[in-house]
Formats: C-alpha cells, sequence, structure tokens
C-alpha cells in the first residue's frame, strides 16, 4: 500500500524520525513472532454448492419448423403491369375477326406481341373487376372541348377522350407517369434508353386530315391573315393525312384548335407505350388486316393493328408527324 505523497516527504526530510520508525517496525516484529508460536486456526472451509445442472435442449416433436417463404422480387410498379401469358399458334397470322372470336373465347380484352422471335407469343389483358365506381374528377376543360362519357374515366377519374368542336377530332388522354424512352442497341440518334417522367396530357386521335387543314386555312383567309400555305396533298381523300405542312402552320393549326404541338417525349409516350415497345402495337412484326407497302397514305385510322396501348391510331405508317421541340 502507497502512502500519502506529503506523508513520505515528512519521513524523508528528518534523519531522527527514519531512525526511530526502523526500531519501531523491528521490535514489533519480534513481539509479534514471540506471540504466534502456536499454530493458526485452520479457517473453516466453506462447502461451494453443487452446480445446478442444465438440461439438455431437445426440439419439441409437436412444434413444426416453419418453412421459409420465397417470395418473387416483384416492385410495386411491376405488379401493377403483369398480365396473363397466353399462347396461341398462328396469332400473328389471323385476321381482326379471328382475334376478336380467340379474345371472346378467352376473356380477355386486349392483346398485344411480346417478343421479336415468336410473333405468337403475347400479353392478354383480362378486365379489371373494381370494387365500386371509379370517382370522376370534375376537370374545367378549355372553351370547345367536351367530355365523351361512353369512353369511361381513368383511376384518377379523368375522362379516357374528349372531343375538339373545332376541329371535329377525338383527343385521347395520356395518364401521367414514367414510361421508358429510347432504345440501346439500336440507332445512335435513339440512344441511350432511359426513363421519363411525363404529366397527363390529350393528344389527337390521328393525324390532322386534309378536310381539317383546309379548313383552317380558308378561317385564316376570312380572317386577312396571312394565308397558311397549301398542302403538298390538298386534292387528296379529304381523311388523308395533312402533308407538306411547315412547321410555323402547324403551329398555327394547332393554336386555331385550342391546341399546342405535343413534345417529341409526348409523342413517343403516345406511341410507345409506358413499357417502350418497338412499335405501337408492340414487338415483332404487325398483324395488319391487309397489305401495307413503306411509304404507302392512306386514309387516318385504316389500319386498326397501328395502334398504340394508349389508342393513338397510324404511329409507324402513313405522314410523319411535327412536334413542339427541335432535335438536337
Amino acid at each position: 500500500m502507497k502512502l500519502p505523497h506529503d506523508l513520505l516527504d515528512t519521513v524523508a526530510g528528518s534523519g531522527s524520525w527514519r531512525f526511530f520508525l526502523s526500531i519501531c517496525l523491528i521490535c514489533s516484529g519480534c513481539k509479534k513472532e514471540e506471540q504466534n508460536r502456536t499454530p493458526p486456526t485452520p479457517e473453516p472451509t466453506v462447502q461451494q454448492p453443487a452446480p445446478v445442472p442444465i438440461p439438455e435442449s431437445k426440439p419439441d416433436p409437436e412444434v413444426k419448423k416453419k418453412k421459409k417463404v420465397i417470395r418473387p422480387t416483384f416492385s410495386q410498379e411491376d405488379l401493377d403491369h403483369l398480365y396473363d401469358v397466353r399462347v396461341a399458334p398462328n396469332y400473328a397470322l389471323m385476321d381482326a375477326q379471328e382475334r376478336k372470336e380467340w379474345e371472346q373465347a378467352h376473356s380477355v380484352v386486349a392483346s398485344i406481341p411480346t417478343s421479336q422471335n415468336a410473333s405468337s407469343r403475347f400479353i392478354a389483358t383480362r378486365p379489371v373487376e373494381t370494387s365500386g365506381p371509379v370517382p370522376q374528377v370534375v376537370v374545367k376543360l378549355p372553351p370547345n372541348f367536351s367530355v365523351i362519357p361512353e369512353a369511361g374515366y381513368n383511376r384518377a377519374g379523368y375522362p379516357n377522350r374528349i372531343f375538339s368542336e373545332i376541329d371535329q377530332t377525338v383527343m385521347v388522354l395520356v395518364p401521367e407517369g414514367v414510361f421508358i424512352q429510347g432504345k440501346d442497341n439500336a440507332d445512335k440518334n435513339a440512344a441511350p434508353e432511359h426513363s421519363m417522367y411525363l404529366d397527363s396530357f390529350y393528344i389527337d386521335e390521328h393525324e390532322v386530315t386534309v378536310a381539317a387543314y383546309n379548313t383552317y386555312r380558308e378561317y385564316e383567309i376570312k380572317l386577312e391573315k396571312r394565308a397558311p400555305q397549301h398542302l403538298a396533298n390538298e386534292d387528296d381523300d379529304p381523311q388523308n393525312p395533312a402533308m407538306g405542312m411547315l412547321w410555323r402552320d402547324a403551329v398555327g393549326f394547332a393554336r386555331y384548335a385550342g391546341k399546342e404541338l405535343p413534345t417529341e417525349a409526348e409523342w413517343e409516350k403516345a406511341a410507345r407505350g409506358n413499357n417502350g415497345f418497338d412499335h405501337p402495337w408492340g414487338f415483332g412484326r404487325p398483324a395488319w388486316s391487309h397489305s401495307r407497302k413503306p411509304g404507302q397514305i392512306s386514309a387516318v385510322k385504316s389500319y386498326p393493328t397501328d395502334r398504340s396501348p394508349f389508342g393513338v391510331f397510324d404511329m409507324a405508317g402513313n405522314a410523319m408527324e411535327w412536334c413542339a421541340d427541335w432535335y438536337r
């Protein structure tokens, strides 16, 4: 045991104290030795309690082991877009009537090819049963637009179709959300493939017709404004798509109808759907109801299978179309 530091200093500073302390230590040691000549009494031994035996853990035969449940790793977005996959022989070779009969026989409401290598493989979607009526949002449409109630409403409650009274066209709802834009391992102008989010918008069900553009041109002439340029095919079938239209005239027509040109991203989503299809009908070769040649111009909506998942026609054929933004 160590002494306090101040006491050590006192002892070291006096020689007489050191000598006296030595004598006391020696004498006390001798006296203790004389008094302790008898053998010391042994200390009583304390009996340690015996260790408690630990019972061996044995599995209860009545308790069944829980099996590990393996669940598919699907995100919520994947679960919202899963469909029942069915295979029909020579599906791509069926005509429109045969397809309709097959869909009715299997209670299917839509079918889209899903494989480039197997045109007979496709996705079949069944009707979604809802527990109650779809809520209808009170939409305040711009002037000269009206709701088409028989077309129904989407899950958010917005009308699937509206009617433009000025140019007498139906507009299709493209709901908000993420879609796949671009494509890898294709033309470098289309790469890279990436995700893009867009708000909801409406787009014309088909291309602007010759009849609609000529009506717009006459309207501008009556107002004594700068007359839009003549179409390259102004004497064609009035239901053919308008061709040879300048970009400025396309913007003017859109404003005349109370609309605007779609952006490139909006046009692509309306054409390819959310899943980035190669074509409006999906993947693989198209199942035309009748022959169609490259560069062929036909009346709008002449090919029902040239229809995007949102219901927009002629996104793969007929005339090329203007967008609001420039290519870069």
